[in-house]
């Protein structure tokens, strides 16, 4: 990963196709593969995550402290709608 932000963009966009896809297990592994990632390389020990009508918030407590990233719904739930529209192409 090149930074922290990506990090948690990544862990959020697979995060919403785990939630949105129950029996997708291969996202429910790569959710783990990102935490694992956020504590291991970023020291990342606790995550809050909130959602308001434009966007998703992340709350963050890294040993540098407390950082918060923002992503518009849009973006951040393009992966998640891109494969509900191409459903025949990714299995479950």
């Amino acid at each position: 990963m090149n930074s922290l932000n990506q990090a948690i963009y990544n862990w959020l966009t697979i995060k919403l196709v785990a939630d949105g896809r129950k029996e997708d297990f291969a996202a429910k592994e790569t959710v783990s593969l990102f935490e694992e990632i956020l504590h291991s390389e970023y020291k990342v020990f606790n995550k809050e995550l909130m959602i308001n009508d434009r966007f998703y918030i992340v709350n963050v407590d890294t040993s540098e402290g407390k950082k918060t990233f923002q992503f518009s719904k849009d973006v951040a739930e393009s992966l998640l709608n891109f494969i509900e529209q191409h459903e025949e192409k990714f299995t479950k």
